[in-house]
């Protein structure tokens, strides 16, 4: 499941701050009550409301490799009759 944006976490600690409850804010904006209570949180403590990054390893090729990578030229050309040529 991908992050929800910074954007909507803004409006629900908003609405949570101008004295919405949090099991209505979590109605409201189709979030669970635990997110809702972990991003208040998050804001009293003042802590960022960025998403996390991902968990794992790291790719081993990042895009601009894997690009280079599609666009790089076949190391043997075939003529006409399907032959190869160095």
């Amino acid at each position: 499941m991908k992050a929800y944006s910074r954007d909507l976490r803004r409006k629900i600690v908003d609405a949570i701050e101008r004295g919405m409850l949090k099991a209505q804010a979590a109605r409201t904006f189709g979030v669970g009550i635990s997110t809702v209570k972990r991003y208040a949180t998050k804001a009293r403590r003042g802590e960022p409301l960025e998403p996390a990054k991902p968990p794992g390893k790291r790719p081993k090729m990042d895009e601009k490799v894997s690009k280079l990578l599609d666009s790089a030229q076949p190391w043997h050309q075939h003529d006409a009759f399907g032959l190869d040529h160095p």
